[in-house]
């Protein structure tokens, strides 16, 4: 404008139900020989640690409930209690193993997520910025309407060039001047295409009445405002110092604000150095001529450092 996809694994499990201490009618106790053997395959898609830990609470529950509500209680208190204080001290056990398991598990889980992020970061390419270029063209036509026919027939000329149009601009006090502002992909394409054969040919079909400016510009700044305006204002001038002026100009902002000017952009020019180009978008007409008229924008381009007379142009979009 001047405007480690981390994998998860099967983890098939296996284990055997631990013999519960049991008691009989008859007062003897045996272990729980008789306890039947489990083979468990756990076919979940959950590291080996979620698997474990869902294992170990899985058994912790099964085991709960088989020594209090199947086996149920003796007719002797004093071992009742006994064998409820062992299932209370495995319990305790188990929900310690399970509950470490799970906090491993969940460090882990983060650790690799974090990994898997700096991995990424890693390989994500750079992208490199790459200046933009314009080349902006100025002439006076015989016949507008004729003229602008010519002009959209070249597309397939601009487009082998690498240019692609931006925007179509009249002068407000001779509507048969106008600036036509293209996009190049490279200063060496926008070389070739003014300096092309068929170009010359097509100015003078289309009507051009004079001999044309062409300026080639590199983009500095783009604010992405003002593009909705129908009047703008074009300003180009030479500075001491770019970045000396620059922020003289932007400590001005208000005022040009104030004046109904938006601050589109701002061009260097490729060829001369130090020569600045600026659009703005206007708001308010009168406000604007007035504040370019002014005493106090005077003052600021010579504290920005701005050397020879400005030029300035108003125009309208005529697009």
């Amino acid at each position: 404008m001047i405007t480690s996809e981390r994998g998860h694994g099967w983890y098939p499990l296996e284990c055997n139900e631990s013999d519960s201490l049991t008691t009989t009618r008859d007062g003897s106790q045996h272990s729980g020989t008789e306890s039947r053997s489990a083979r468990i395959q756990l076919l979940t898609a959950i590291p080996a640690g979620g698997a474990t830990a869902s294992f170990q609470l899985s058994v912790f529950f099964r085991t709960y409930t088989l020594q209090f509500h199947f086996f149920g209680r003796s007719h002797h208190p004093e071992e009742d209690d006994l064998n409820r204080t062992h299932i209370r001290e495995t319990m305790k056990l188990k929900i310690l193993s399970a509950g470490t398991c799970l906090a491993l598990l969940a460090t882990f889980v983060i650790a690799g997520c974090q990994g898997k992020s700096e991995e990424t970061a890693s390989e994500d390419p750079v992208a490199e910025k790459t200046e933009a270029y314009f080349l902006v063209a100025g002439h006076p036509v015989t016949d507008f309407d004729a003229w602008k026919a010519g002009y959209e027939a070249g597309d397939s000329l601009r487009e082998a060039n690498g240019l692609s149009h931006i925007g179509l601009f009249r002068v407000d006090e001779d509507s048969n001047y106008v600036w036509v502002m293209l996009a190049a992909v490279s200063l060496e394409g926008a070389h070739a295409f003014t300096e092309s054969d068929e170009l010359k040919q097509g100015m003078e079909e289309a009507g051009v009445a004079g001999e044309p400016r062409m300026i080639f510009m590199r983009q500095l700044r783009d604010t992405g405002l003002g593009e909705d305006t129908a009047n703008r204002l074009l300003i180009s001038h030479s500075v001491a110092d770019v970045e000396a002026w620059t922020e003289v100009f932007d400590a001005h902002a208000p005022a040009r604000s104030e004046a109904g000017l938006i601050d589109m952009g701002i061009m260097e020019d490729t060829e001369t150095e130090g020569m600045i180009y600026l659009m703005f978008g206007v708001t308010d007409a009168d406000a604007a001529r007035a504040f370019i008229a002014s005493d106090d924008l005077k003052t600021a381009m010579e504290t920005a450092g701005v050397t020879g007379e400005p030029v300035i142009s108003w125009v309208h979009v005529a697009d």
